[in-house]
């Protein structure tokens, strides 16, 4: 299935300028929302309700802020040694590491959201050294596999030059061709083939 893709080379995805100014420029105005209140005269409640929502929308604005003005080069690295991933770590993910590749669909306000997901082993996972908490756009969570519970390192599409199903297929087959996966846990790559 992922046979037109050279696993012996490295890839590197960069951020979408465009989408990330847009992602800021969206939240600047919904700060702006939560000043309305103040503008005229309200409850208590509208207040302190505007006033949470203020700050809320301003600390998401200057983490997106600080990513756009910090982060420089490739976002994301997907080569024979491993996965690295900016968002989360300064180090590179060996793919002796990865047990498993997965897809996640959430759904956040209505709105699917599909990310991939890397199985890792919690030990290999917590020796990375992961970014300041205000650039981190990634955090693991835990997952039960064959072996018993493992982390999950998400790896989204928001926000970079390349589609969910480009990034979902460049992590299946550099995993086939150099992770060392566990033969008997296929049921996430048949279910990420109906995507």
């Amino acid at each position: 299935m992922y046979e037109n893709i050279d696993t012996s080379s490295t890839v590197e995805i960069e951020h979408d300028p465009v989408i990330m100014t847009g992602t800021v420029l969206g939240l600047v105005a919904l700060t702006g929302v939560g000043v309305w209140p103040f503008l005229r005269e309200s409850s208590i409640f509208l207040l302190i309700g505007g006033a949470l929502w203020t700050l809320c929308c301003a600390f998401l604005t200057l983490r997106w802020v600080a990513r756009l003005l910090v982060v420089r080069g490739p976002v994301l690295t997907v080569s024979p040694n491993g996965v690295h991933d900016t968002r989360f770590s300064s180090d590179v993910l060996p793919w002796g590491d990865v047990c498993d590749v997965t897809v996640r669909t959430s759904t956040t306000s209505g709105v699917p959201a599909k990310t991939v997901e890397l199985v890792v082993d919690r030990a290999a996972l917590s020796a990375l050294k992961p970014v300041p908490f205000y650039l981190r756009t990634g955090f693991p969570s835990g997952s039960f596999t064959n072996t018993g519970w493992a982390a999950t390192l998400p790896i989204s599409a928001f926000g970079l030059k390349a589609s969910f199903y480009d990034i979902r297929n460049l992590l299946f087959a550099f995993a086939e061709a150099h992770a060392k996966l566990d033969p008997t846990n296929i049921s996430s790559r048949r279910l990420a083939r109906q995507f």
